[in-house]
């Protein structure tokens, strides 16, 4: 078993470091450091490792903040309007009645929003608990816009670790939970599940009302029908691989048959492994997978790092797969440090083709040039290659000198907020009390985001438009004093459309999928006109031309003989075209049923076919006699 315990004491130990360090030195230095214009202080404890998420709880077009400090509490913020909180909840109050009594709890995993009930407004899903030796309870909690609990929560781990040295055995408390949640249509019913993996070594896949799935639960073991050999770590990836509709499960876990390694599942709806799957390799996986169709073939594909319990370079590299289990061509790379961070997806160049951005390193690689090179950021090409100057030494968010060296084991995020053309990479190192800000093309010309006097930041940031103006803004969650804060900046200029990670995991959803590639499709799919014989008028149609993916796709349209169309090229992107179709009938006027032919559309983005181009729209023609009844609405 990796067991992976031994991560905690270098955690304490880093934190007390980089404050130590933080107080001792002098903060004077030619760097420019950017000052938050907004810190809200809450009462709780300081947030590790959880990355908040905004989300419009009341649907009045304000963006709150909710955020999940390390004590147990859960915060909503309305940010907006002078740090108002919203509600506050403490999990514990919620697990205790249930579950073994706790002296504390904790959530070291980020907070996930999505509407499980289908009422229109948001729930707020928080996995709590930490490594198992610390007695504390693990649980799956689900709360309401207002921060009520939902019927059938908290849903408790198993207790299969936390007693012993190493903490192999029972010790009467649930096991935590690192993993974040994903929200999605699993089961393809049209109604969203929540995925998520646990230090019990188990995969739990729940309706909104905290019962399990179909095929995810064994009732004679009163268990979860699929737990593995080892402890999970990876926070699940959901994205329709094999396009049947719903989405499959990805993630990676520390189970290996021979325990000398990691492994990357693909699970469907139904708990059934996809062809091919699980993948094995030679560290664990701590990483969580990211979704994106890496080499333009319009399917998806699987991008994740590795984790760093095994020593050697056995993790010192990057993966992508297809959804058969199969490495893409030029991956895995070789890197020069572990790759327990989670991959950010977007294409950077304008190509039309992603780029793959990961820091390299652990929390715990810290005060070590040799580890990573220092502070390195990796941009990888969709076939394997390094993006020019990369990997690259990052300047750290650090305000003493000379910079501390460490890993930049915090996900990233990018987006164009200053509408330059230019996606910039937000990133935080480890021991940094703020975000190291940079363009793609010139990792050098960093702008620092710091807080004054704050503990070092330990999550992703986010950037979201909390007020509707079309300006992006940048929220932290960490620490001042050992208390937890929201920090918020309001970034320049008015954004552009090119926002492809936002925050931690993609999306609210925290599904791990960018933007999905732009597929052709047109409705309906064929046509059948009725002509009455003897006539010569012109018979029309309209229909209309998607997009069924993400982003904007250029569509033409080929037409055969005898007919016409209201329009033969355009762009199109979140919103239907809809043309319409002339067909002349001067040369069908006897009775017959006629095949006149297809009209042929395609889609593009950069030159290159998209998923279904081309997609052909037979029509056919019948002339006769034709009678025509109209129907009287009826309405009930």
């Amino acid at each position: 078993m990796a067991g992976r315990w031994r991560l905690v004491p270098v955690f304490l130990s880093l934190l007390l470091l980089s404050l130590g360090v933080l107080f001792a030195r002098s903060t004077s230095e030619a760097a420019t450091y950017i000052r938050p214009d907004q810190t809200c202080e809450l009462p709780g404890a300081r947030v590790n490792r959880s990355s908040p998420v905004a989300i419009d709880l009341n649907n009045n077009g304000i963006l709150e903040v909710v955020v999940a400090t390390s004590d147990g509490w859960v915060y909503a913020v309305d940010m907006v309007n002078n740090c108002r909180i919203l509600w506050q909840r403490q999990l514990a109050d919620y697990i205790n009645p249930v579950a073994p009594l706790s002296s504390a709890q904790t959530v070291e995993s980020s907070p996930t929003a999505a509407d499980l009930n289908g009422d229109g407004y948001p729930e707020i899903i928080v996995t709590t608990g930490w490594m198992p030796q610390y007695h504390m309870n693990g649980a799956i909690v689900a709360l309401d816009r207002h921060g009520n609990l939902l019927p059938g929560w908290p849903v408790l781990a198993l207790d299969i670790n936390g007693a012993g040295d190493p903490p192999w055995h029972p010790d009467g408390y649930a096991d935590g939970f690192f993993s974040t949640a994903a929200v999605g249509d699993v089961t393809g019913d049209g109604k969203s599940e929540i995925v998520v993996g646990g230090f019990d070594k188990c995969i739990y896949v729940l309706r909104s009302d905290g019962t399990s799935a179909p095929g995810w639960w064994n009732h004679q073991q009163n268990r979860p029908s699929r737990c593995l050999i080892d402890t999970i770590w990876s926070s699940p990836a959901l994205a329709d691989l094999d396009g049947d509709g719903a989405n499959e499960i990805i993630i990676g876990t520390d189970a290996h048959p021979q325990y000398n390694g990691g492994s990357v599942w693909v699970l469907k709806g139904n708990n059934n492994l996809l062809s091919g799957w699980p993948v094995y390799t030679t560290q664990i996986i701590q990483s969580s997978p990211a979704i994106v169709d890496l080499n333009g073939d319009g399917y998806l594909d699987i991008v994740v790092g590795t984790g760093t319990y095994y020593p050697g370079a056995g993790g010192h590299k990057m993966y992508a797969f297809d959804r058969f289990g199969n490495n893409l061509p030029g991956w895995p790379t070789p890197t020069t440090g572990n790759m327990p961070n989670s991959p950010a997806i977007a294409d950077l160049t304008g190509d039309g083709r992603p780029e793959v951005i990961m820091g390299c390193g652990a929390e715990q690689d810290v005060g070590n040039s040799n580890i990573c090179n220092g502070n390195h950021v990796y941009i990888w090409r969709h076939n394997g290659t390094s993006l020019p100057g990369y990997p690259a030494r990052m300047k750290q968010a650090i305000p003493w000198d000379p910079p501390a060296y460490g890993g930049v084991a915090i996900p990233p995020v990018l987006a164009d907020f200053d509408n330059s053309g230019k996606i910039r990479v937000f990133a935080v190192s480890t021991g940094a009390v703020g975000v190291s800000v940079f363009p793609y093309d010139n990792p050098q010309a960093v702008t620092m985001y710091t807080p004054a006097l704050t503990d070092p930041l330990r999550s992703a940031p986010i950037l979201a438009d909390l007020t509707g103006d079309g300006r992006l803004e940048m929220i932290t969650a960490g620490g001042r004093n050992g208390r937890a804060a929201l920090f918020r900046w309001h970034l320049t200029a008015q954004q552009s459309s090119r926002k492809p990670w936002l925050m931690y995991r993609a999306n609210p959803a925290r599904t791990g999928q960018t933007q999905a590639p732009p597929r052709l499709d047109v409705q309906p799919t064929s046509v059948h006109l009725m002509h009455q014989q003897g006539s010569t008028r012109p018979l029309t149609i309209n229909l209309r031309v998607q997009n069924a993916g993400e982003g904007e796709m250029k569509w033409n349209l080929h037409l055969p003989p005898n007919i016409a169309a209201s329009q033969l090229s355009g762009t199109v992107d979140d919103q239907p075209i809809e043309i319409t179709i002339t067909v002349e009938t001067n040369d069908y006027t006897m009775a017959d049923t006629y095949d006149i032919g297809s009209l042929t559309f395609t889609g593009t983005v950069h030159e290159t076919p998209v998923a279904a181009s081309p997609f052909s729209v037979p029509i056919r023609l019948t002339t006769g006699s034709i009678s025509r009844t109209y129907m009287p609405l009826t309405s009930k």
